[in-house]
């Protein structure tokens, strides 16, 4: 066992390993379903709002970040919300309530567009592009390219 490749993974490694793809691909497919459900005509405005909030707030919980990610925004963790003023409402309201992660404030940074989110841009932990900003999606990818943020959208044609 001393004579170990410097770069051997071991059984317990890839039980680890599974163990967060299982967990991974359980919230992700969570997420689909419940990003499914959110087109129902059935589905009143208001409740849209809030159930895309929580389903951002939650990407928190499943997801980590550097830790000196967080020391960039004052250690609170960091929504960046793009064209949907009743989302960073249910947001913020969310983080009067709980904490992110379980000992992080909750920092809602609204803009109606990328280009005015400005430098903020560039500390997000989660940016949210609605779908009426889905021309900005290009510029959001050009703020995310190398850096630790979930970009999250409910525009058509992104992936």
């Amino acid at each position: 066992m001393a004579n170990r490749p410097s770069g051997h993974i071991t059984y317990s490694t890839i039980e680890t390993m599974n163990r967060n793809t299982k967990l991974f691909r359980r919230m992700m497919g969570l997420a689909l379903v419940g990003m499914l459900w959110l087109p129902s005509p059935a589905l009143a405005t208001s409740q849209a709002h809030e159930l895309k909030a929580v389903f951002l707030f939650n990407f928190l919980d499943f997801l980590e970040w550097p830790e000196a990610s967080y020391a960039a925004t004052g250690n609170s963790a960091r929504i960046c919300v793009v064209g949907d003023t009743n989302v960073a409402e249910s947001l913020r309201y969310i983080g009067t309530k709980k904490k992110a992660r379980g000992s992080y404030t909750l920092d809602v940074v609204e803009s109606p567009t990328i280009t005015e989110l400005g430098q903020n841009a560039y500390t997000c932990h989660v940016l949210y592009v609605d779908q009426s900003r889905a021309q900005d999606l290009k510029a959001a990818r050009g703020v995310i390219v190398h850096r630790p943020i979930l970009t999250v959208s409910n525009a058509t044609a992104f992936a």
